[in-house]
């Protein structure tokens, strides 16, 4: 079972909430110490996040992990329909 799709949906949701925060990828890899390209790569899901990073993310974009984490699992539905 491949989860691709979701992992799509997953980065376009972290590209809006870090747009809707008015920030660059630039910037949030700035506050992760990360190169630009790790940001493009979740974003794009040619990387997956695991918790951990998930948890950071959410704290680069001044979001709560535990809120973001709960609307993600009432997205998941959605994201994983088909598969």
């Amino acid at each position: 079972m491949t989860f691709r799709p979701a992992h799509q949906k997953l980065g376009e949701y972290l590209r809006d909430l870090r747009r809707s925060e008015g920030l660059k990828q630039s910037d949030l890899a700035l506050f992760l110490g990360k190169p630009q390209s790790y940001i493009s790569k979740y974003e794009t899901a040619e990387r997956r996040l695991d918790i951990f990073e998930l948890i950071t993310i959410c704290r680069g974009l001044k979001k709560d992990p535990c809120l973001i984490l709960e609307d993600i699992v009432k997205q998941m539905d959605v994201w994983t329909r088909g598969i």
